[in-house]
């Protein structure tokens, strides 16, 4: 979800200044998730542009029907749960 909303923010923000409720459940569950993402210190919510590149070429090999593949956690110093 943070790389979704990181490479379309200017979007979300601007369809949001002609109608406040677009994606509003969307941000506000972001909102949440930044906020666990902070009360584990982790920095996963703020994802780099070269983290967002790779977020987008692994979705691309995504096959439908197959499992997801997992991703490997960002080296924050937390371990994930």
């Amino acid at each position: 979800m943070f790389n979704i909303y990181a490479d379309f923010r200017d979007d979300i923000e601007q369809e949001q200044r002609l109608d406040k409720n677009y994606y509003g459940d969307s941000c506000e569950l972001l909102k949440k998730l930044h906020e666990i993402e902070e009360e584990m210190e982790s920095s996963d919510d703020r994802p780099s542009k070269e983290e967002i590149l790779d977020f987008w070429r692994d979705e691309s090999k995504t096959i439908v029907g197959s499992p997801l593949k997992k991703r490997r956690p960002r080296k924050t110093g937390n371990t994930p749960i």
